[in-house]
């Protein structure tokens, strides 16, 4: 399924371009982190975090730099 939130699709990605550096989590009900997408700008990522947040689960969120 494809996220409607997401504006720079990786499928799409030129090889060329820098590898994706920031991840978008969300922590559950009992605080296990799942990570949910990749993103090449720390601003995307956390675009796509508000949108989430803005639905109003239950869930948090928060994105973190990947590490190298």
């Amino acid at each position: 399924m494809e996220n409607k939130y997401r504006s720079d699709p990786l499928r799409n990605a030129s090889p060329d371009m820098p590898k994706p550096e920031w991840m978008l989590f969300r922590i559950d009900d009992n605080g296990n982190e799942t990570e949910m997408e990749r993103f090449r700008d720390r601003l995307s990522a956390e675009r796509v975090m508000r949108a989430y947040e803005a639905k109003g689960h239950k869930q948090a969120y928060f994105v973190r730099k990947a590490k190298t």
